[in-house]
C-alpha cells in the first residue's frame, strides 16, 4: 500500500515538472514547439493509458461526460471555420498549424487526468505544482537578481527588466503564477501543524514576488480584483441568502450606473482611452476592439485555429482576449458551448471559496490574453 502511494506521488511528481517546463518555453527545441514539460506530460499521459488498459480501469465518471462533449463540439466548431476559410479562398493564417496541435495536446491532457481521477491526487498535484512551482521560480528569480540574466541556456529575462523564468514571453510564466497564492491559501486551510503553515506563508509571499516581478499589468489588475472577490465573499458567508441576493443586486446596480453614465457623458472613446492608458501603447484596445467587429460580421461561423485579428492582407495577429479569440475562432456557437463549461466549473468549486477565487483568477487574467491552447489551463 505505501509503494503504491509513492508511485502515485512520483507520477504526480512528473506531472507537475512537466507543466513547470511546459512554462520554459525558452528550452523548446529548435524550430517546433516542444520542449522538455511537453515531453514529460507526454509520458505521463503514456503511463495513464497504459496502466488503465492494464488494470481495465480507463473509466470517465459521468459528471465528466460534459467534458468530452465539450471537445467534441469545439473541434466540429474548428474543423467548420477551417473548411469555410478555404471554401472562400481566404490563405490560412499564421499560427494556424501551432494552435491546432496546441488543442490536440490539451485535449489529451484533459482527457488523461480524467481517466480514474482520484480526489487525492487532484490534490496532491495542486499542492506539488503551487509549491515546486513557486520554488523553482523564486530561486531562478533570485538568480537572475543576484547572479545572471541567464542560466545556461535558459533566459531569466525579458526586455532586460521583465522577470520571465525562462519562458519567451513572460506572460505564460504570468498564466502559470496568477493562480498559486490562492491555492497556497487553499492548502493553509487544509493543515494543522504549525511548522507546515508557516511554510506555506512563506510559498504565499514567494508567489506573490514572482508574480510581482514579472511586471505584468494583467497580472497586478488580477490580484486587485481577486482581493475584492475575497472580501466580497467573505461578506456573503456572514450573510444570510436574502441579504447575499441584495447585496448582489446593488453592486449590478452600481457597475450598472458607472457604466451607463460613462457611455453618456463621455461617449465610447472613453474606453479606448482608458485601455490605451492600462496598456501602455492602446494596442490592446485596438485589437479587442477590431476582433469584436471581426466577430460580429460573421458571428455564427469561426475561421479556425490560428491569430484571426486581420491587419493587413499578409499580417494577422490575435486579440489578445481569450473569449474574443475563441469567438474569432469557433463563432458564437463555440464561445457560448466554453461559457457553459466555465459555468459547471463554477458550480463544481463554488463551495470553496480560495479554490474559486484561483479558478476566477485564470479567468481574469485571460481576458488580456489567449490561454486556452496552453497546458496549464487544463
Amino acid at each position: 500500500m505505501l509503494m503504491c502511494k509513492k508511485n502515485h506521488y512520483c507520477w504526480d511528481l512528473l506531472f507537475v515538472f512537466g507543466l513547470i517546463f511546459c512554462t520554459m518555453t525558452s528550452l523548446r527545441f529548435k524550430g517546433i514547439p516542444i520542449g522538455i514539460g511537453e515531453i514529460l506530460l507526454v509520458i505521463w499521459m503514456i503511463k495513464q493509458w497504459v496502466l488503465g488498459a492494464v488494470s481495465g480501469s480507463i473509466v470517465i465518471k459521468k459528471n465528466n461526460n460534459f467534458f468530452l462533449f465539450f471537445w467534441f463540439l469545439f473541434f466540429i466548431f474548428l474543423l467548420f471555420g477551417v473548411l469555410t476559410v478555404v471554401l472562400k479562398g481566404i490563405s490560412l493564417p499564421s499560427g494556424f498549424e501551432h494552435d491546432f496541435w496546441a488543442y490536440m495536446f490539451v485535449f489529451f491532457l484533459c482527457i488523461s487526468l480524467l481517466i480514474s481521477e482520484r480526489r487525492e491526487s487532484t490534490y496532491n498535484k495542486l499542492k506539488l505544482v503551487s509549491i515546486w512551482g513557486t520554488i523553482i521560480f523564486a530561486i531562478l528569480l533570485l538568480w537572475w537578481k543576484n547572479i545572471s540574466p541567464n542560466l545556461g541556456r535558459l533566459s531569466l529575462v525579458y526586455g532586460g527588466v521583465r522577470f520571465s523564468g525562462g519562458a519567451i514571453n513572460p506572460n505564460q510564466l504570468a498564466l502559470f503564477i496568477v493562480p498559486i497564492p490562492a491555492l497556497v491559501i487553499f492548502l493553509l486551510n487544509k493543515k494543522s501543524g504549525i511548522y507546515k503553515r508557516i511554510f506555506l506563508v512563506v510559498i504565499f509571499g514567494l508567489s506573490l514576488y514572482v508574480g510581482l516581478s514579472i511586471k505584468s499589468d494583467a497580472i497586478i489588475g488580477t490580484y486587485i480584483l481577486m482581493i475584492i472577490f475575497y472580501l466580497i465573499l467573505s461578506l456573503c458567508e456572514r450573510l444570510k441568502k436574502q441579504q447575499q441576493l441584495l447585496l448582489i443586486f446593488i453592486i449590478t446596480i452600481v457597475c450598472f450606473m458607472l457604466f451607463y453614465t460613462s457611455i453618456l457623458g463621455n461617449s465610447y472613446h472613453v474606453f479606448v482611452d482608458l485601455f490605451s492608458k492600462l496598456d501602455k501603447d492602446g494596442s490592446r484596445a485596438f485589437l479587442w476592439l477590431k476582433g469584436i467587429k471581426m466577430a460580429l460580421e460573421t458571428p455564427f461561423v469561426g475561421g479556425g485555429p490560428g491569430a484571426r485579428v486581420v491587419l493587413s492582407p499578409i499580417h494577422s495577429m490575435e486579440a489578445h482576449n481569450t473569449f474574443i479569440d475563441l469567438s474569432l475562432q469557433v463563432g458564437l456557437g463555440g464561445l457560448l458551448l466554453y461559457f457553459v463549461m466555465l459555468i459547471k466549473k463554477y458550480l463544481k468549486i463554488r463551495q470553496d471559496k480560495y479554490l474559486l477565487i484561483a479558478f476566477l483568477s485564470i479567468i481574469i487574467f485571460s481576458l488580456s490574453h489567449f490561454v486556452l491552447r496552453q497546458p496549464v489551463k487544463s
